[in-house]
């Protein structure tokens, strides 16, 4: 049983641990795989902290029971003890790169790549968008792109006034002439940010930035 659980240890550590080292290959849920390090991690660490404990009170070297686990099954002690430490060098370089995960988020567009911000408003705004928010763009056809279009709000065009200034739009002299509705695709990866601004019109709202055809159009308007 010891070596069964050691074994799944070794296994969901270097798993989690890989989301924050290559987080390109993570679909961008980052607080699933900072808890999954912190477990693998913590795991391991109440490992090598007993096998310490024991070695300074016995003063004979006593292995880790991940350790163990591998000699148990056959692997030399001094290999056994390697991949125990090079474990353990992954947990340091997974935990020092969880602050910086939201970080290397990105989304890239004509106008260079959309980062995720780290400010509470947009964070609550992407768990809106990952669990279904409809999410909205407004635009003049043949102008402005339908489902190949980047930047969505979580704010209807029709039931907020000043939209334009808050999501940083050009103005039209004739309006903007459609809005549709939708939500995101499952696994499409996403940044939320505050909306930069545009000539006098400042910006600042939060707003959904996805590769092109991310969203499942659910709605269509011409008012």
């Amino acid at each position: 049983m010891r070596i069964a659980l050691t074994t799944f240890a070794i296994f969901f550590g270097i798993v989690a641990h890989a989301a924050h080292i290559a987080p390109w290959y993570s679909d961008g849920d980052w607080a699933r795989d900072d808890a999954a390090a912190g477990i693998a991690v913590g795991l391991h660490g109440t490992d090598a902290a007993i096998a310490g404990y024991y070695t300074m009170v016995n003063g004979v070297p006593y292995d880790t029971l991940t350790s163990q686990g591998l000699q148990a099954v056959g692997v030399p002690q001094d290999w056994a003890n390697g991949i125990d430490a090079g474990v353990s060098m992954a947990g340091t370089m997974g935990v020092g790169a969880v602050p910086r995960a939201a970080e290397r988020v990105v989304v890239a567009t004509p106008y260079g790549n959309a980062v995720q911000s780290s400010s509470s408003a947009a964070l609550e705004a992407l768990s809106d968008a990952r669990n279904g928010a409809t999410v909205y763009r407004t635009g003049t056809l043949g102008v402005q792109n339908v489902s190949e279009g980047q930047f969505w709000a979580l704010r209807n065009p029709l039931a907020t006034s000043g939209y334009t200034k808050l999501y940083g739009l050009p103005e039209t002299s004739s309006g903007y002439r459609f809005v549709v509705g939708g939500t995101l695709k499952k696994s499409v990866r996403v940044v939320t940010r505050e909306a930069p601004g545009l000539g006098s019109n400042a910006g600042g709202a939060i707003e959904v930035v996805a590769p092109p055809n991310g969203m499942i159009l659910n709605w269509f308007h011409m008012p």
